[in-house]
């Protein structure tokens, strides 16, 4: 929960994970912001097991295409004057989901749920300036408090060279974190081809450094394939993967310490 400056807001949001099905779909475009509210619900309750009348009642996705799935869903009723605070509440949503509180960058497959709003009686004081960062705030500490993980995109990789390069590019892809899912050999003179899956930071250069090792023609294709959550707590200060969000901080220009979620709650 979060309380506006002048005291006479205050906002309570929870927050979940979307579910992979769903964030496929909406990375598919098959669930999206700009479909009929009423079509969309209906698809998300017949394949996806959502209560159709909560599925009518998403205000928004992440604005960009890197953080467009995720999803803000108004859980109240009945809250006087919330429609002239829609605007405010989505603008924070979105500016959230665009740069996470962990790492500064985008975030992929949550669903906020605005459980609850108190808002003052004139609508003189629920303006965007007591309403987006209220919001924001509300939306950090839920996510600092939900157990959050880093995701790292994973490509795959279609690489081909000459088949007796084959174990010197296997134990390269290994090193870099790969895990090679495929390998043929074609009839003739056709190249070896093996193909992976690779995380995304590791394989910058990979076409050039299989290139310099093997001293022959290569050919490396890459496509992002998939996410996959990293092990660790980003939140333990003892753990691998707190280091790495620290490091994709500082990349980012903010304070390399991650904020509690007492930093950005408030006590009923």
């Amino acid at each position: 929960m979060a309380t506006s400056p002048n005291n006479l807001n205050k906002i309570y949001i929870t927050v979940e994970p979307l579910g992979e099905a769903v964030s496929k779909a909406i990375e598919k475009g098959d669930i999206g912001a700009n479909d009929d509210f009423k079509i969309r619900a209906r698809k998300l309750a017949d394949d996806y097991g959502w209560d159709v009348t909560e599925a009518r009642k998403i205000w928004a996705f992440g604005l960009g295409p890197d953080d467009s799935v995720n999803m803000l869903v108004n859980q109240t009723k009945a809250i006087l004057h919330l429609v002239e605070v829609r605007s405010h509440i989505i603008a924070a949503f979105q500016s959230i989901t665009k740069e996470g509180p962990i790492s500064g960058l985008p975030m992929r497959g949550v669903k906020f749920n605005i459980m609850d709003i108190v808002l003052a009686d004139d609508p003189a004081n629920m303006g965007a300036n007591e309403i987006v960062e209220t919001t924001r705030r509300a939306i950090n500490a839920s996510i600092l408090l939900a157990n959050p993980g880093l995701l790292e995109s994973v490509h795959s990789a279609t690489i081909q060279i000459p088949e007796t390069a084959s174990s010197i590019a296997s134990d390269i892809i290994t090193k870099r974190g790969g895990n090679i899912f495929s390998e043929v050999k074609a009839a003739g003179a056709s190249p070896y081809t093996i193909e992976a899956y690779i995380p995304a930071k590791k394989s910058s250069g990979l076409e050039t450094i299989l290139q310099t090792a093997i001293k022959g023609q290569v050919s490396v294709q890459l496509v992002h394939d998939h996410w996959r959550p990293l092990e660790g707590d980003p939140l333990d200060p003892e753990s691998q993967i707190r280091n790495l969000a620290i490091e994709l901080r500082q990349e980012k220009g903010l304070p390399a310490e991650i904020p509690s979620a007492e930093t950005y709650f408030d006590k009923a």
